[in-house]
């Protein structure tokens, strides 16, 4: 059930219908309307003010400037495959107004061509060499890696760690960063280890800072640790 809002501020049903009126845009007569969305009393207010839609486009149609010939357009747009925004570009003028002037030679669209946008091709291309925000691991391209993700990408350390061995890391093996630093990715800095090994090493290094701590060589000040 459609309600609708009266001058007191009270919404009422169809059945009060007769005391909610509006002004047509057409003609200027109050009329009750049957539907929330209707603008005019009519069929004939509506249409009248369709046609004057109509004719208000033939007369933007009739501003429009040609100071770009068919031939010219056609040959920019079809042959030397320009889009609309190249050509609005070249002219000196707005994509609006070739979009137009395509319109009113009756050139035919072409269809959306899809263009390569893989590697160095697309606008967001970093040189092949992005940073992973949850591992903070970096990342480098390079597709046919039998450790490549699914966009083609392998880690840096594992790379660096495969040429300094001379062999690809297995898979039982992993890279461990000596300083901790996830962003040097030096040869001096990775260490090639068994996976069941690794968590030792993390563990050893927990111990020798505890043990640093109680011998007072690190301290804690302001929610940080620090040499002394």
């Amino acid at each position: 059930m459609s309600y609708y809002q009266t001058t007191n501020g009270k919404r009422y049903g169809p059945y009060l219908r007769k005391f909610v009126q509006r002004l047509c845009k057409v003609c200027g007569v109050l009329y009750s309307p049957r539907r929330k969305t209707q603008k005019y009393c009519s069929w004939n207010c509506s249409a009248r003010a369709k046609s004057k839609s109509r004719l208000f486009s033939k007369l933007m149609r009739a501003r429009l400037v040609l100071d770009i010939s068919k031939t010219e357009l056609l040959e920019l747009y079809h042959e030397k495959q320009h889009s609309i925004a190249e050509i609005a570009l070249l002219k000196a003028s707005s994509y609006k107004h070739v979009w137009r002037l395509l319109r009113h030679y009756q050139i035919t669209r072409r269809v959306a061509a899809k263009r390569n946008q893989t590697g160095a091709m697309n606008s967001s291309w970093k040189g092949g060499k992005v940073k992973d925000s949850h591992s903070g691991y970096w990342y480098v391209k390079h597709v046919g890696h039998h450790r490549t993700t699914r966009g083609g990408y392998v880690a840096e350390h594992i790379l660096v760690a495969e040429k300094t061995l001379g062999r690809p890391v297995n898979n039982d093996e992993v890279v461990h960063h000596i300083d901790g630093d996830r962003n040097n990715n030096s040869a001096e800095n990775l260490y090639v280890i068994k996976k069941d090994r690794h968590p030792l090493l993390h563990k050893q290094l927990e111990t020798i800072g505890l043990a640093l701590f109680k011998q007072g060589r690190v301290l804690f000040d302001d929610g940080e640790y620090r040499l002394c």
